[in-house]
């Protein structure tokens, strides 16, 4: 079950200030939840003792975006964004890993992509102001900024370093899906496996095992396949064949991949 808001009014502080109480993911209590430690926000501008600029939360995005958002945690589960709610505020992820899904009509649950720090969800309806296309819930534990809509809009327009990262996650969506659409149309399925992995991989894989490239998200094959846009058995037989010639290894639902082009390679 996720851990839904019941109504997503947003706390008018800074994310230095935020406190636990006023959170505005849903919440469970007892047995149920055991809520992590609010991660630590940086100090004013980001600035040392000793005058040195420490790094920053989020690379990508100017520093005074902590001064007009609230810093909010959440659960694994946690419902993050409602497909068909209102686009009020925005959030960008700032620890942790998330599940961009959409229910279909007859209910069939269809994973979309994973966003992790950095990734802004509700991009479209910030856009165009209509209800959000989409579901998006906490794969891990984790936090994020929440902005109000409007003055994200207002934050955009006065700096363009903002614009620039704005611009950039939409061009990578729009780009995501146009490859989605015509991979499902065109390409053998084995080929849209490999694809997902390979670009996992290249977003959040890990260097430094002697297996090759680690991919650790924890998905399920079931998750992976409608990822890929496939069913179950097809994506266990084609890892299955992957790993037999020793394009992938895989320990439960970790992924090692030796050589990441050859995995990429059609």
């Amino acid at each position: 079950m996720h851990g839904v808001a019941t109504e997503l009014s947003l706390p008018r502080t800074s994310a230095r200030s935020l406190t636990p109480q006023s959170s505005v993911w849903g919440t469970r209590t007892g047995a149920e939840r055991q809520a992590p430690h609010a991660p630590r926000a940086p100090e004013e501008r980001n600035v040392r003792g000793d005058g040195a600029r420490s790094p920053r939360v989020l690379p990508a995005w100017p520093d005074e975006l902590l001064e007009v958002a609230a810093l909010q945690r959440f659960d694994r589960h946690d419902l993050l964004q409602q497909q068909g709610a209102e686009p009020t505020h925005v959030t960008i992820m700032v620890l942790g890993k998330a599940l961009r899904e959409r229910t279909s009509r007859d209910g069939e649950r269809v994973l979309l992509d994973v966003h992790a720090k950095g990734d802004l969800l509700g991009l479209a309806g910030y856009l165009d102001g209509a209800a959000h296309a989409d579901t998006v819930v906490a794969h891990t534990r984790g936090a994020a900024l929440v902005i109000p809509r409007e003055v994200f809009q207002s934050f955009v327009a006065r700096f363009p370093e903002a614009r620039r990262e704005l611009d950039r996650q939409v061009g990578r969506r729009v780009r995501q899906e146009i490859l989605r659409s015509v991979g499902l149309a065109t390409e053998r399925v084995e080929v849209r496996i490999r694809t997902v992995i390979a670009d996992l991989a290249d977003r959040f894989g890990s260097h430094g095992d002697v297996r090759g490239v680690m991919l650790d998200l924890g998905l399920t094959r079931a998750e992976l396949a409608s990822l890929c846009g496939t069913t179950l058995e097809t994506v266990i037989r084609t890892v299955n064949r992957l790993r037999e010639r020793g394009l992938v290894d895989t320990d439960g639902r970790k992924f090692f991949l030796p050589d990441l082009e050859a995995v990429r390679a059609h």
